[in-house]
């Protein structure tokens, strides 16, 4: 997905036509929710505005105001209630935190089967989000609350905080630090965990081990077992799916071709039950679904047939 910068004016516009996509609805929603000062300055918009604080057609609302601009740059008061319209949804969210000081609630962002997103979280940290990846967080700046659940694959840069640790929690894993950069792998539908550090140090807690990582440090666990085994790998092969490389350091192709239909999007069936244990190493770049399946399958002597509903069939090489 493009890495661009976004212009957040076009972002709602589109949004107000049907025409945003979905990165662009996260980008949006992310920095509406997580910018305190934003957050005030809209609730008291609200509260200021009679037709919407008693509840009026925020979908006519938003055409006038769409119309009233038509051509021409959305004005700042504009802007910020138009956004205010379009996520309505949070405004109880909003004036729930901001006045009455209840507890947080955990607020989600996922991205689907073959997207990639970055977010912000509130206490500053940064987590790109790679595809079919679902992230709740917990953020609370007085009592230093930095709490993250996650479904999926990520990268964290997580923003130092010598008080109050970043804690990522995969169930019965729990990985926490204070301050650094690592990828965590942790779909629900995969037998194993994987916890990689790039720099600084962080503890991987489960019921039966305390292990504190260091740089360069892989960690891996068994689901079923409760066992973790670790061992030094070089970090940024574990973090370059962010530039779009897929690397492929000794794992079966049972296990490769599951990283690619979620990368694409699309069903990769294996029909040789004698391929799923086969393992493979090495590196491509992501791009054309069917290249990548052509190296793959060249490498490992099988062939590939795409449906018409994009189902993938993987069977071993009649020539053999």
């Amino acid at each position: 997905m493009n890495q661009h910068k976004y212009d957040i004016t076009n972002i709602v516009e589109n949004s107000l036509r049907g025409d945003a996509s979905p990165e662009e609805m996260m980008l949006l929603s992310n920095w509406v929710i997580t910018d305190k000062h934003l957050n005030e300055w809209v609730v008291e918009e609200i509260a200021s505005q009679p037709p919407v604080a008693k509840g009026a057609d925020l979908d006519h609302i938003c055409q006038n105001i769409m119309k009233e601009n038509s051509g021409r740059k959305v004005s700042l008061k504009y802007f910020l209630l138009t956004i205010a319209a379009l996520f309505a949804g949070f405004g109880a969210f909003w004036i729930m935190n901001i006045e009455h000081q209840e507890p947080l609630h955990p607020l989600t962002v996922r991205t689907m089967e073959g997207e990639k997103s970055r977010v912000t979280l509130p206490d500053g940290s940064s987590v790109m989000l790679n595809s079919k990846t679902q992230l709740s967080y917990l953020y609370d700046d007085e009592k230093g609350l930095r709490n993250v659940k996650l479904n999926g694959e990520a990268w964290f840069d997580v923003k130092t905080d010598s008080k109050h640790p970043f804690i990522v929690d995969c169930d019965n894993l729990k990985v926490e630090c204070r301050g650094t950069e690592f990828n965590v792998t942790a779909y629900q539908d995969d037998e194993t965990v994987t916890v990689v550090l790039k720099d600084g140090n962080i503890n991987a807690v489960s019921a039966r081990d305390n292990v504190e990582m260091r740089p360069g440090m892989l960690l891996q666990y068994d689901r079923t077992s409760g066992h973790v085994n670790t061992d030094m790998v070089t970090a940024s092969d574990y973090c370059d799916w962010k530039k779009g490389e897929i690397h492929c350091d000794n794992i079966t192709l049972e296990a490769l071709f599951k990283r690619l239909s979620r990368t694409y999007g699309v069903p990769i069936h294996i029909q040789t039950p004698s391929l799923r244990s086969e393992r493979v190493y090495g590196m491509m770049l992501e791009g054309d679904l069917s290249h990548v399946l052509d190296i793959v399958c060249e490498a490992c002597g099988m062939e590939y047939r795409i449906e018409k509903d994009k189902s993938v069939y993987v069977f071993k090489s009649h020539a053999e």
